[in-house]
C-alpha cells in the first residue's frame, strides 16, 4: 500500500504520460488511421490503462469520500449511569 503522498504524486506523473497518449491518440485520429491499424489500436489500449491506472491513483491518494471510510475520532467513554452496575432488589 502507498500513502496518500505517493498516490498524489503518482497521478501527476500519470496524468502528464495521459495528456500526451492522448494527443497521439487525437493526431492518429485526424490523419484517419485505420481503427484495427495495430498501431492505433495499442496507442488506444495505452490511453484506457492510463486512465484507469489516473482514476485508481486518485481514489487511493483520498483520505476520505468515495470509497474510503471516513476516519472517525475515537469513541468516547461511555457515562456513568450506563456503566454502573444495576441494582436489582428482590421482590417481596
Amino acid at each position: 500500500m502507498i500513502t496518500p503522498a505517493q498516490a498524489n504524486r503518482l497521478r501527476q506523473i500519470v496524468a502528464r504520460d495521459l495528456r500526451f497518449v492522448g494527443r497521439l491518440c487525437e493526431r492518429m485520429r485526424m490523419l484517419h488511421f485505420p481503427p484495427n491499424d495495430p498501431l492505433y489500436a495499442a496507442a488506444l489500449r495505452a490511453h484506457h490503462s492510463l486512465q484507469e491506472l489516473h482514476v485508481q491513483s486518485h481514489y487511493c491518494g483520498c483520505t476520505s469520500g468515495v470509497g474510503k471510510a471516513p476516519e472517525m475520532p475515537a469513541p468516547a467513554a461511555a457515562p456513568q449511569w450506563i456503566t454502573a452496575q444495576r441494582c436489582d432488589h428482590p421482590s417481596a
